[in-house]
């Protein structure tokens, strides 16, 4: 009989976690309202982040600039204000956002944050079978260069190796004021036509 109590206090310890989780209750990205994203970074547009699902607290949205033109990211498992999620595996993702470039490509990715502490941008070959983020065939680091402009962190580097099928993936550790946490972004990357 005292198993049978134990499992229904695991049961409501379980259900409490579910839906107190580990939040702190405070809004996403850089304790702005949703929907408060910048809408040009130097004239060029940045398409508005959309929610991930019923999730209370995500991490600042991400874009990747090339070309003159800004690509939003998908994100990426995160840490951020306390509320964690996991990332479903990259392959089985219906937001992955795709972006066609030209070697030599100068990318700029835009961070809708001040607090980004540490950044790592990483490139990686794309394949079809099912693979952590951080797994990808060839995975290796880029050097990029990490600045502020106003509300937003810049990242700044050079794509002139190989960058058909790959995938892009940036992974940042915030530590401000007012968030803390960490967030990866990616994309699929493929030469222009």
């Amino acid at each position: 009989m005292q198993s049978r109590s134990f499992y229904r206090w695991l049961i409501m310890m379980l259900l409490i976690d579910l839906l107190v989780g580990c939040g702190t209750g405070k809004p996403s990205g850089t304790g702005k309202p949703s929907g408060t994203d910048p809408h040009t970074y130097h004239g060029i547009v940045l398409p508005t982040s959309r929610p991930i699902g019923a999730i209370p607290i995500e991490p600042p949205a991400a874009w990747l600039i090339s070309k003159g033109s800004a690509t939003l990211a998908a994100s990426g498992g995160y840490c951020y204000q306390g509320a964690c999620v996991d990332m479903t595996l990259p392959q089985n993702r219906t937001d992955l956002a795709q972006v066609a470039l030209v070697r030599p490509a100068a990318i700029t990715i835009i961070i809708n944050s001040p607090s980004v502490k540490e950044s790592s941008v990483r490139l990686g070959r794309w394949i079809n079978q099912p693979t952590a983020l951080f797994d990808f065939p060839g995975m290796y680091e880029l050097p990029v260069e990490r600045t502020t402009d106003g509300t937003l962190t810049v990242l700044t580097f050079a794509l002139e190796g190989e960058i058909s099928n790959t995938v892009l993936v940036v992974s940042t550790t915030f530590s401000g004021k007012d968030e803390s946490g960490d967030a990866s972004y990616l994309w699929r990357l493929n030469p222009a036509p």
